[in-house]
């Protein structure tokens, strides 16, 4: 019985941590195409409201990065030139979110990173 009870509850603790596991890793989804240390910003930052599961209809359908490889050139353009800008005027992350979450305000060095990961992935594009 002792036996039977604690081989059940090892499978429970087993569900639970893999169920974690796979949550986690789920927000932690790599871009293809963005570098790590971008990737890692946009993880940290935005991809929270801009991806499938996004809870804003309106942020879902201005940047959408679980799509971000399906964008034509021209789409990836316009978006890598409105990154940049929202997020150097402090648009992104927005203020209301940001009082809720103050922690995920970027700082100078992570806006240099996407600015200058903006302007060379838009060469790219361009060509």
């Amino acid at each position: 019985m002792k036996k039977t009870l604690f081989f059940s509850s090892l499978g429970i603790v087993m569900i639970l941590v893999l169920g974690a596991f796979t949550v986690y890793s789920e927000q932690e989804k790599t871009i293809p195409g963005i570098p790590e240390d971008v990737n890692q910003i946009i993880q940290n930052h935005c991809y929270g409201c801009h991806n499938n599961d996004g809870k804003s209809e309106d942020a879902v359908e201005d940047l959408n990065f679980d799509e971000w490889e399906n964008y034509n050139p021209m789409k990836k353009t316009g978006i890598l030139n409105d990154i940049c800008e929202v997020v150097t005027e402090g648009e992104m992350p927005p203020e209301k979110f940001l009082k809720k979450y103050p922690d995920k305000k970027l700082n100078d060095e992570q806006i240099k990173l996407i600015c200058n990961w903006t302007k060379t992935a838009n060469k790219r594009e361009l060509r």
